[in-house]
């Protein structure tokens, strides 16, 4: 995971689950706050935000997480405000290019 200073650089996050689902896609801001809302992960203040990601994701296997009943960030992210309003940009974004004439992929 990158270091505080780098994680700082990023604007926007995808985060993958376990099979390539997408588990959040937003601000990388609100990533952390996004995770601890959805109980998947607890975290401890000044840590750095990279770990917080990678034990929401259950990805350590030295994690102190490690048997604990895990979240599903896929189901939860694929019912949440953040998914509807990517939705919605990305239909608002495709109509405009058809608009143009272009045929998005």
């Amino acid at each position: 995971q990158p270091r505080p200073e780098i994680m700082a650089i990023f604007t926007h996050l995808m985060l993958l689950a376990t099979g390539g689902h997408v588990a959040y896609f937003g601000a990388a801001e609100d990533a952390v706050g996004y995770l601890v809302r959805t109980e998947a992960v607890t975290p401890v203040p000044g840590a750095n935000p990279g770990d917080v990601i990678i034990d929401a994701l259950d990805l350590d296997p030295e994690s102190d997480r490690r048997g604990a009943e895990p979240v599903d960030l896929a189901a939860v992210y694929c019912t949440s405000p953040q998914a509807s309003a990517t939705t919605r940009a990305i239909r608002t974004l495709c109509a405009d290019l058809e608009e143009r004439g272009c045929v998005p992929v």
